[in-house]
């Protein structure tokens, strides 16, 4: 089991984003990826692992990165989240969700403004 921890402010999350949310016209990522109804997003915290763990598996995702501090900054929470001994989802120390309130575009296009992409489809 993994206990809960902190995630500094400094922190970097990595978040993977599926082909479908990247516009090739513009390269550039979706605010899609930001603006969702759904209450949670998921991330990699970088204290436990690598961009390429983070892409494991998906070789055809892009990877942003993006520091924690950001969603805070917008009224979102990021918590440390890991996942153990799950029936559907292998053991990850390092996942993390960003949670709240997403249906702003302002807030999209700000966390989107704050994202570095760091890794391309292999």
């Amino acid at each position: 089991m993994f206990a809960k921890e902190t995630i500094n402010d400094e922190d970097d999350l990595y978040k993977r984003i599926p082909p479908i949310n990247y516009n090739l016209d513009e390269d550039r990522v979706s605010s899609g990826v930001f603006y969702t109804s759904r209450p949670n997003l998921s991330a990699d915290w970088s204290r436990y692992r690598t961009p390429e763990e983070s892409l494991n598996g998906y070789p055809d995702n892009y990877l942003i990165k993006l520091k924690a501090k950001y969603p805070r900054s917008v009224d979102l929470e990021v918590n440390h989240d890991p996942i153990y001994n799950h029936p559907q989802y292998p053991d990850n120390q390092a996942h993390s969700l960003i949670e709240g309130n997403f249906k702003k575009e302002s807030k999209a296009n700000f966390l989107l403004e704050k994202s570095v992409l760091i890794r391309r489809p292999q």
